[in-house]
């Protein structure tokens, strides 16, 4: 049995979806330097500042070196990063 055209593009373009989205799940967040996508389930940082933490922009880093990198321009007296892994609960 052959499919019309119409068809088959349709078939065609639904399993490529389906198998795209089996394969890149979302990120759970870019990173706020160099803007590299972080893994759901994989490691990030935070800053320990409660003003990187707070209100709309929520400041994460893929690494120790994105972290470092944000401080000149934050000023911070005493900060430390925070190593925290990324699940859907974190995201808040």
């Amino acid at each position: 049995m052959r499919l019309p055209v119409r068809q088959l593009r349709s078939v065609l373009e639904l399993s490529t979806r389906d198998s795209y989205d089996l394969r890149m799940p979302d990120p759970f967040a870019v990173c706020s330097m160099c803007r590299k996508p972080i893994a759901m389930y994989g490691k990030f940082f935070r800053c320990s500042v409660a003003t990187c933490n707070s209100g709309r922009i929520k400041l994460v880093f893929c690494g120790i070196g994105c972290w470092d990198a944000h401080l000149p321009t934050a000023r911070h007296r005493n900060a430390s990063a925070l190593e925290e892994t990324a699940t859907p609960s974190a995201k808040r």
